[in-house]
C-alpha cells in the first residue's frame, strides 16, 4: 500500500487527501445534526414539562378536569410535528382529549400510577397515516416525555386526593368542635377551659360567668380570690390565683376531684359548689391546657342538713315506740318459736326436693293447666340455655317445643305434653326435638307426667334427656358399617379381578406363546404374515396392560421394584384416567424432558395417581381441570429443613393438581387417616389418601397437600431419583443379559412342566422342545412327584405354575427339593392376589415368571435359571411399556 501511494503524483496525493478530509467533515456535520435534532427534542420536552408544572401551580384553584384538560392540550407541543398529534387522557370514570383526537395505528401509552396502583392511561396518537411497513414517527425522546408525563399526572391526581380529604376532615372537625361547644354550652355545670401555662381563657359558659366572677381573659397566680370572684375555702379563706383548681391543674398537674368551694354570686347569694380540675396533655405528654368543672350543691347541701334534722326527730320517735314494741315483741316469741319450728321442717323437706332437682341429669320442668312454665331444674337450664327468669311465666310450646325436626310448625293441639294436660295421662315420646334459646335444636327423649291435686289435674311435669350422643353413637355405628361394607364389597371386586385376571393372563399366555412361535416360524421363511401376527402379540400384551390396570383398585399386585420413568407410566395411564374421570374434567400434563428415573414398583405409582385423580373428580362435580406435573429437583438441607418429612438429596417431583372445592385445615390434617371421608354415605371408603400415603412411604418418600376452600386442591409427591451410579450398575447388569434366541436354546436339558392348563401346558412344552429342550408334562403336584419316582430326579429343571389343583406350587417344590436338592426351579402364575404367595416365593429365593409371558422372556428365564453363573443374573425387574410388558435382568 505504502509503494503504491508513492507512485502517486503530488496532484494525486494532494486529491486524495483532500477527499478523506471532505469525508470526515461530512461525518462530523451529521454527528452535530443528529446532537442538534436531540437537544431540540430535549428542549421541547422540558419546555413542555416546564408548562405543565406552571400550569398546575398557577391554576391550583381548577378542578382536576380542568387541569388534567389543560394538561391533555399542552401535550402535543412537546412533538416535533405538533400539528398531526392528539392526546386523551383515560381514567375510570372520565375521558379528557385534544379536539382533534383519534385513534390510529402509530399510538404511545403510559399507565398512570396513583398510590401504587393503574388509575388511567395516556394515550398520544400521531394523525397522519403512515405508509405500510414505515418506521414509527415516534422518537426516543418522546417516548420518555409520555411517560414523564403520566407520572406528573399520578402526582396531581394524589395530591388533589390529599387536598379533597383534608378539606372533608377540616369541615368534620369544624363540626365537632361545634358539637362540643354546643353540648358545653348546654351543661347545666360551670365550665372553665384555659390554656397553659398563660391561663389564657378559651372558654367558658353562661354557668361559669355567673358562678366565678371573671374581670379579665386570663387567669393569674397572682389574682387574689375575695376581688377576682374565685371563691372561699369553707373555713372562709379566700382563693388566691396559684390555689385555685384549676390553676394547680395547669402549672403542676393536679387532678383534683369533689373540692368544696363558696361562692359569692353577683346578686349577693352564698353557692356552695364542688370543684373538678384536670390538666390536658397533648401526645407528647406536654400540659397545654386545663379543665374546670363547677357544680352547684347548695340544694344537695340544703337537704342533707334537713335530713339529719329529720333523722334525729326520728331516732326520739323508735326510741318511744320500742318500748311499746318490747311487751307485745314478748307476747309474740312463743308464737314465733313455734312458726319457726314449722318452717324449719318445711325448708328441709324444700331444700331435700331441691337438691334432688339440682342433682339429676335428667332435664325437668313443671307447666300450669294453660301450659306455662312454673318451675326448672339446672339440668333444665344448662341444656336449654334459658336462665329460669327467662322462661318461667312462658308458653312451653311456643319457646322449646315450636317445630318439628324438620322445622316444620309443631301444633300444640298435637303435642303430647298439652295432651297430658288436657286428659291427665302420663305421655313417653322417645325421639323429638327442643329448641334451645340460641336457635339450635337439640334430639330429646321425655315423659310428660300430670300433677294432681285432691284428685284434679293442675298441670304436668316433664322429664326429658338429651340424646344427642347416643343419636350420633347410632349414626357412626351406621358409618362405620357403611365402611365395613364398602370395603367389603372393594374385597369383593378385588378378589373378583384377581380371578379373572388369573383366567385372563393363562389365556393371554397360551395366544402369546402360540403368537411368538408363529412369528419365528415366519420370519425364518420371511412371510409377509409375520408383521400381522406381530399386531396379534401386539393386542395380545396390550390386553395383559389391560389386566394389569384393572387390578389398580384392588391392590392385587406384587411389589416389584424397578426402574421406571414417570412420565412414561404417566403417559400409558391417560387413556383410563380420561374413561375414569369423565369428559367434563380437561386432563393437562406438564412433563418435564430428561426426567430422572426412579427405583418404584409401578403398578403403586400408578395406584397412587389413580387414587389421586379419583379423590380430584369427586372434587369437581362441575367438571374442572386436572394437572399433572413431573420434574426433577434437588433439595439441599436448608430448604429440606423447611418441610416436614423431607430431607436432602435428588428427587422427582409429582404434583397432581384440581380446580375442585379445595379443603380447610381441619379437613386437610385428617385426609390420610384410614376410613376418614368427607364423600356421602356409601360413596367412598375413606382408604384412597391412606394407601396413597402407605405406598409413598414404603418408597421413602413424602407427600404434601396445600389447599383453601373453593380454590381447589395440589398434591405434591418427592420421591428418590436414582442415582447415575445406581443407572450404570443396572444398565451394566442388563447388557450381559442381551442374548439372542440362538443363544437361548436349549442343550438337551430335560424340564418338568407342571401346569393345570392343559393350553398353557401344552404351549410351554412345545416352545421349549423346539428351542433344545427334553421337556414332561405333569397336569398335577401329585403327576410332577410321580414324574420324578419315574425317572430317578433326573430333571434339570421343575417349570411350575404356583396354583395347583391339589398343592401348590411353592410346596410341591419344597417337598422335591428333599430328595432332589441340585434341582432348579421356576414358578409361573396368572394370579397376583394372596394366591400368588409372594413373600414365600421371596423368601426362598425361587425364580418367578408373571403370566403372561412372551417365548422370549419364557427361554431367557429358562436360561438363566439354568446357568446362573455364565449369565450374571440380577432380580427379575419388570418394566411396562407402550408395546406392552418386557422383562430387564
Amino acid at each position: 500500500m505504502f509503494s503504491y501511494f508513492k507512485k502517486l503524483s503530488v496532484v494525486d496525493r494532494l486529491m486524495l487527501f483532500l477527499s478523506r478530509k471532505y469525508k470526515e467533515s461530512v461525518q462530523i456535520n451529521e454527528q452535530l445534526l443528529k446532537q442538534i435534532r436531540e437537544l431540540a427534542e430535549r428542549h421541547r420536552k422540558l419546555n413542555c414539562l416546564c408548562r405543565i408544572s406552571e400550569f398546575i401551580d398557577k391554576r391550583s384553584d381548577l378542578s382536576l378536569d380542568e387541569l388534567l384538560q389543560g394538561i391533555v392540550d399542552c401535550i402535543p407541543s412537546a412533538y416535533q410535528d405538533q400539528e398531526i398529534v392528539g392526546a386523551r387522557i383515560i381514567l375510570q370514570d372520565r375521558v379528557l382529549a385534544t379536539a382533534n383526537f383519534r385513534e390510529t395505528a402509530w399510538r404511545q401509552t403510559s399507565d398512570i400510577m396513583v398510590s401504587g396502583q393503574i388509575a388511567g392511561v395516556l394515550e398520544v396518537c400521531y394523525l397522519k397515516e403512515m405508509p405500510e411497513g414505515a418506521d414509527s414517527p415516534v422518537l426516543k425522546e418522546e417516548k420518555d416525555l409520555i411517560k414523564a408525563i403520566s407520572e406528573r399526572i399520578g402526582r396531581l391526581i394524589e395530591q388533589k386526593i390529599a387536598e379533597q380529604e383534608r378539606r372533608h376532615l377540616s369541615k368534620q372537625l369544624d363540626i365537632e368542635i361545634a358539637k362540643l361547644e354546643a353540648v358545653l354550652r348546654q351543661m347545666p355545670e360551670a365550665i372553665i377551659i384555659a390554656k397553659a401555662p398563660s391561663g389564657e381563657i378559651i372558654f367558658a359558659n353562661e354557668q361559669a360567668a355567673q358562678m366565678v366572677r371573671l374581670t379579665g381573659p386570663v387567669l393569674s397566680a397572682a389574682q387574689d380570690g375575695a376581688q377576682y370572684g374565685l371563691g372561699f375555702h369553707p373555713d372562709g379563706q379566700p382563693y388566691q390565683g396559684e390555689d385555685w383548681p384549676l390553676m394547680r391543674s395547669i402549672h403542676h398537674g393536679e387532678i383534683v376531684t369533689d373540692e368544696e368551694i363558696h361562692f359569692i354570686l353577683g346578686d349577693g347569694r352564698r353557692v356552695i359548689a364542688t370543684a373538678c380540675s384536670s390538666p390536658i396533655r397533648d401526645r407528647a405528654g406536654v400540659i397545654i391546657a386545663g379543665i374546670g368543672i363547677f357544680s352547684d350543691i347548695t340544694e344537695r347541701k340544703k337537704y342533707e342538713e334537713e335530713l339529719r334534722n329529720y333523722r334525729s326527730h326520728l331516732e326520739e320517735v323508735v326510741e318511744e315506740r320500742t318500748h311499746e314494741l318490747v311487751a307485745a315483741t314478748n307476747q309474740l316469741q312463743s308464737v314465733i318459736s313455734e312458726y319457726k319450728n314449722t318452717q324449719e321442717a318445711l325448708e328441709r323437706a324444700l331444700n331435700q326436693n331441691r337438691l334432688i332437682l339440682d342433682s339429676v341429669g335428667e332435664g325437668i320442668c313443671g307447666l300450669d293447666l294453660e301450659g306455662r312454665t312454673t318451675f326448672v331444674n339446672p339440668a333444665f337450664i344448662a341444656a336449654t340455655g334459658y336462665q329460669a327468669e327467662e322462661i318461667i311465666g312462658l308458653h312451653q310450646h311456643e319457646i322449646l317445643h315450636h317445630s318439628k325436626a324438620d322445622g316444620k310448625f309443631y301444633p300444640p293441639e298435637e303435642c303430647p305434653i298439652y295432651l297430658t294436660i288436657r286428659d291427665g295421662r302420663p305421655r313417653h315420646t322417645s325421639d323429638e326435638v327442643f329448641w334451645r334459646k340460641d336457635g339450635s335444636s337439640f334430639p330429646v327423649e321425655y315423659v310428660s307426667t300430670p300433677i294432681r291435686e285432691k284428685g284434679k289435674v293442675v298441670g304436668s311435669v316433664v322429664v326429658f334427656k338429651d340424646i344427642t350422643d347416643r343419636k350420633q353413637a347410632e349414626e357412626e355405628k351406621a358409618k362405620i358399617q357403611a365402611q365395613l361394607l364398602q370395603s367389603q364389597k372393594m374385597e369383593a371386586i378385588g378378589l373378583l379381578a384377581a380371578g379373572v385376571a388369573h383366567d385372563f393372563n393363562n389365556l393371554l399366555t397360551t395366544i402369546i406363546g402360540y403368537t411368538g412361535m408363529a412369528i419365528m416360524k415366519a420370519k425364518r421363511a420371511d412371510l409377509p404374515l409375520a408383521r400381522d401376527l406381530d399386531q396379534v402379540r401386539q393386542a395380545a400384551e396390550r390386553a395383559a396392560n389391560l389386566t394389569r390396570q384393572l387390578l389398580l383398585f384392588s391392590r392385587k399386585q406384587p411389589m416389584e421394584p424397578a426402574a421406571i420413568d414417570l412420565n412414561r407410566t404417566v403417559d400409558n395411564l391417560l387413556k383410563m384416567l380420561h374413561r375414569l374421570i369423565g369428559e367434563d374434567v380437561l386432563i393437562r400434563t406438564e412433563l418435564e424432558n430428561d426426567l430422572w428415573p426412579i427405583w418404584a414398583d409401578e403398578g403403586n405409582i400408578e395406584q397412587v395417581i389413580m387414587n389421586l385423580a379419583v379423590n380430584a373428580r369427586d372434587a369437581m362435580p362441575r367438571g374442572g381441570q386436572l394437572t399433572i406435573k413431573t420434574e426433577n429437583i434437588t433439595l439441599d438441607e436448608d430448604f429440606a429443613a423447611q418441610m416436614p418429612e423431607a430431607r436432602a438429596g435428588r428427587f422427582v417431583r409429582l404434583s397432581i393438581a384440581d380446580t375442585g372445592v379445595g379443603m380447610d385445615k381441619e379437613t386437610m390434617g385428617r385426609i390420610f387417616e384410614p376410613f376418614f371421608t368427607t364423600k356421602g354415605m356409601g360413596r367412598g371408603t375413606g382408604l384412597g389418601l391412606a394407601v396413597v400415603y402407605g405406598i409413598i412411604k414404603q418408597h421413602q418418600g413424602w407427600i404434601n397437600v396445600s389447599s383453601e376452600p373453593g380454590e381447589g386442591s395440589v398434591f405434591t409427591i418427592y420421591l428418590p431419583a436414582s442415582t447415575p451410579e445406581e443407572e450404570k450398575d443396572r444398565q451394566a447388569a442388563a447388557d450381559h443379559t442381551k442374548l439372542s434366541l440362538a443363544e437361548l436354546k436349549g442343550r438337551g436339558e430335560r424340564i418338568l412342566v407342571v401346569e393345570d392348563e392343559e393350553e398353557v401346558r401344552r404351549m410351554a412344552a412345545r416352545v421349549l422342545q423346539e428351542n433344545g429342550y427334553l421337556v414332561c408334562e405333569a397336569a398335577s403336584a401329585q403327576q410332577a412327584v410321580d414324574a420324578f419316582e419315574r425317572t430317578g430326579g433326573e430333571f434339570d429343571l421343575v417349570l411350575s405354575d404356583v396354583v395347583l389343583p391339589d398343592q401348590t406350587g411353592p410346596e410341591l417344590i419344597s417337598q422335591l427339593l428333599v430328595h432332589y436338592p441340585r434341582v432348579k426351579v421356576l414358578l409361573i402364575s396368572g394370579y397376583t392376589d394372596q394366591k400368588l404367595q409372594w413373600p414365600q416365593i421371596q423368601k426362598q429365593g425361587f425364580r418367578f415368571l408373571q403370566k403372561p409371558f412372551a417365548l422370549p422372556h419364557l427361554l431367557r428365564t429358562v436360561r438363566e435359571v439354568l446357568e446362573p453363573k455364565d449369565l450374571h443374573i440380577t432380580k427379575d425387574v419388570h418394566i411396562k411399556s407402550n408395546e406392552g410388558s418386557h422383562q430387564k435382568e
